[in-house]
């Protein structure tokens, strides 16, 4: 006879989460220069509970894959950012953390400051 432990993990054993590759520019920016330093590109293979890192102005930023599917994707960073509205405003009084990505898509969060900051654009690779 075979007993099941409660949240064990045996649904996460018998579905793994896929592995997948984010394509990640880090453009660094300031508000005083016209000049801007040129962007750079760098990819990742990803699956749930991976952390990469990026440095920025203001310091490093860890990314950490909280979940993963053939669908979306969804990201915590260690310090608050801001997305990119449409129109290309950014919340400067965000707390958020927290981002999700679908397929296809591409995420741009930014440091949430007038100054100075670090734009990441964050691709989930079909």
């Amino acid at each position: 006879m075979s007993t099941l432990v409660a949240g064990c993990g045996l649904g996460e054993a018998l579905n793994p989460s896929p592995t997948v590759t984010l394509t990640v520019i880090s453009s660094d920016w300031t508000g005083w220069s016209k000049d801007q330093p040129a962007p750079e590109s760098a990819s990742e293979s990803v699956t749930k509970g991976s952390e990469f890192t990026r440095d920025g102005v203001g310091g490093e930023l860890t990314f950490t894959v909280k979940s993963v599917d053939d669908e979306e994707l969804t990201l915590r960073t260690s310090q608050p950012m801001s997305e990119r509205s449409e129109t290309g405003g950014i919340d400067l009084t965000t707390n958020q953390k927290s981002f999700t990505v679908a397929v296809g898509d591409t995420l741009e969060i930014t440091t949430p400051t007038m100054d100075g900051g670090t734009t990441y654009a964050i691709t989930y690779e079909e």
